[in-house]
């Protein structure tokens, strides 16, 4: 996992996913996840070097969501989103047409993911 400041002033943070996400990293994955939301007020992650991901990370992404939009900050998903990733979501049951109830901005993760197409996350910001 790799962080970058996006904008030089430490608001907008892009953090970069390669390898396996599974339960092995999920302690990192957690850590990253809560420092980029405590010291930035927009996160992107970006899944592009990705190959398999589990139902742990899905979990882990969904809790740092609610994690965001209780601190009234943006979590979003960037880039090119791998197959692995997009089957995870849909295979898991995360996949949705519209947010939860804690997605009051709009901003929900899962909407509109589907392995039947590679996504472009940044083309649906």
């Amino acid at each position: 996992m790799e962080r970058q400041d996006m904008d030089g002033a430490g608001k907008d943070e892009m953090v970069r996913f390669s390898g396996d996400l599974d339960i092995q990293r999920a302690g990192e994955l957690r850590s990253t996840l809560l420092e980029a939301l405590e010291e930035s007020e927009a996160v992107s992650l970006e899944f592009g070097e990705c190959a398999k991901v589990d139902l742990s990370v899905v979990q882990m992404l969904c809790s740092a969501h609610r994690t965001a939009t209780k601190l009234h900050k943006l979590l979003r998903l960037s880039g090119s989103l791998p197959r692995g990733f997009l089957e995870a979501v849909e295979d898991t049951g995360y996949s949705r047409t519209s947010g939860c109830t804690y997605d009051r901005e709009g901003t929900c993760l899962w909407v509109g993911l589907s392995r039947s197409k590679k996504m472009d996350a940044s083309a649906s910001l």
